[in-house]
């Protein structure tokens, strides 16, 4: 079920949301709030919502303050909470966005296991909020579900995969745990564009060198950061995107015209390729939506 709303919560603050209900109490949910001007935006409200709240914070700044807690993200920031009612005092809200995954606390127990360290039985229906910097894997985690949420013909099933990806890694986060060797910000802007660049034409693959060219990396150090900022080889991750799309072209095209669309001149090498990613073949997608759910588990 997708939910899109704008409205005005204040006469300086527009804020845009699209949201998608992924399944009973699971919702992710994409927000972007552009003031008028930089001047500082504050607000009062009560926060009714049942559900605990995973956010990162894209883009932009905010703070705000409940209770006695003070509430300060800037890019790349982490929040996990849940508000029980409470009323939030937004002081500052400058060129956000903002995903988040609203989670229902005994489907949370029940998806995370021992996973789930901040909430537990005896700890359900109580007011509390944390935040932390992002680790890598969860800023990518945050990306991914944003880019996935973001793109039309998205298949729900996908963005399901990644919000709960999302949900592993904003928890992990929270442990302390360290990460990895971070990538520098300047290379991560770098190996954002080189992933931006890679995807813009799905049938039609850029080769690494014009990638390096494109984005002012070498190609040692685009294939390091690669593989670091993304968990996969830059062929790797070409390949599951494009078959991701080919999954969501074979509900309007048969095999054949698929395959064309995503540059390939031999169609058996094209489902090759899919039955390789998901274990079945592109026909028996066509002929059962449901092959996906029930096929053999994907050939490494």
């Amino acid at each position: 079920m997708l939910m899109e709303h704008r409205e005005a919560t204040h006469t300086q603050l527009q804020i845009t949301s699209k949201g998608l209900q992924l399944q009973p109490g699971l919702i992710v949910n994409l927000t972007c709030a552009n003031p008028d001007n930089t001047s500082v935006t504050r607000t009062s409200y009560q926060h009714t919502s049942e559900y605990i709240h995973f956010n990162c914070l894209l883009q932009g700044s905010f703070q705000a303050k409940v209770r006695n807690h003070e509430i300060s993200l800037s890019t790349g920031d982490l929040n996990v909470g849940y508000a029980n009612g409470e009323h939030f005092n937004v002081a500052h809200c400058s060129d956000l966005s903002n995903i988040e995954l609203l989670v229902d606390p005994e489907l949370l127990l029940s998806l995370a296991g021992e996973d789930c360290h901040l909430v537990t039985p005896t700890t359900l229906g109580r007011f509390f909020t944390l935040s932390c910097p992002a680790s890598n894997r969860a800023r990518f985690a945050a990306a991914q579900l944003c880019y996935h949420l973001s793109s039309p013909q998205y298949p729900q099933l996908l963005i399901h995969s990644a919000a709960l990806d999302y949900l592993y890694w904003h928890l992990h986060a929270f442990k302390g745990e360290p990460d990895d060797e971070p990538v520098a910000q300047f290379e991560r802007r770098r190996l954002l564009e080189a992933r931006d660049f890679l995807l813009q034409d799905l049938g039609s693959p850029p080769t690494i060198a014009q990638i390096a060219q494109k984005v002012g990396l070498n190609e040692f150090k685009l294939k390091q950061g690669f593989k670091k900022l993304f968990n996969n080889s830059i062929y790797a991750y070409f390949q599951g995107e494009r078959m991701k799309k080919a999954q969501a072209l074979l509900q309007q095209h048969n095999v054949t015209e698929t395959a064309m669309i995503l540059g390939y001149s031999n169609v058996s090498h094209f489902s090759s390729a899919f039955r390789k990613q998901f274990g079945v073949l592109p026909g028996s997608l066509r002929q059962d939506p449901d092959s996906l759910l029930f096929g053999a588990p994907p050939q490494r």
